[in-house]
């Protein structure tokens, strides 16, 4: 009989680290800040779980996607030269670190596995679906908070445009399925629509409403 340690063991390992940090930041991008930073530690510690350094350098330095990704981190840290105000400017590199982290972690990375990848992006957009039921509550008074700007119903501290760019990212990923899994049944794809037009449809009814009231 294995022992507790044993199945930890088992369970914990660089790969399965990688992608439950992968996950929380995919789930983490439409809801929170503070679990896409904790996403980024569990991938990073996965980087450093599974070792084969010199395995991982080869990789990288033929990835040109992540080395255009990790330059534009540079292009912004040989850009602080030129800045007056360095406490702006040292923040500003803070916040972009992740672009400059995160390609090398990635591309280091083995890549996913078909199945592993369509399940990742499914739970980002049910991420952003709940982002968006959590939002009309808000909006419909479901959930009670002040709101005086129709950009205060997103309370997870998240910029309305960046999570507007989210939900038109879920319906690239919905119509990725739809074509590429045509075995989808017909409530699942009545459901995927009803969603994302009748979002949209119903925010533009409720602005309509608060200018006409207004």
């Amino acid at each position: 009989m294995q022992t507790l340690s044993t199945r930890l063991t088992q369970i914990v390992t660089a790969r399965n680290v990688y992608i439950f940090g992968l996950a929380l930041i995919l789930v983490a991008m439409p809801l929170s800040k503070f679990l896409m930073s904790l996403g980024q530690f569990f991938i990073a510690a996965s980087f450093l779980m599974d070792g084969k350094f010199k395995t991982k350098t080869q990789w990288l330095l033929i990835n040109t996607p992540a080395l255009i990704l990790c330059g534009l981190f540079v292009i912004h840290l040989l850009g602080i030269i030129h800045t007056s105000d360095y406490p702006e400017g040292w923040k500003d590199l803070r916040i972009k670190f992740p672009l400059f982290v995160l390609p090398i972690l990635i591309a280091t990375a083995e890549p996913l596995e078909r199945k592993q990848f369509e399940s990742l992006l499914l739970l980002f957009v049910a991420a952003v679906l709940a982002g968006t039921m959590i939002s009309l509550a808000v909006l419909t008074e479901l959930i009670h908070r002040p709101v005086t700007d129709i950009r205060e119903i997103f309370i997870f501290k998240i910029s309305h445009i960046r999570f507007a760019l989210f939900i038109c990212l879920s319906i690239f990923i919905i119509v990725y399925f739809l074509r590429n899994h045509p075995n989808i049944t017909l409530l699942k794809k009545h459901f995927f629509y009803c969603w994302h037009y009748g979002y949209s449809l119903f925010l533009r009814l409720w602005n309509l409403l608060r200018v006409l009231l207004s």
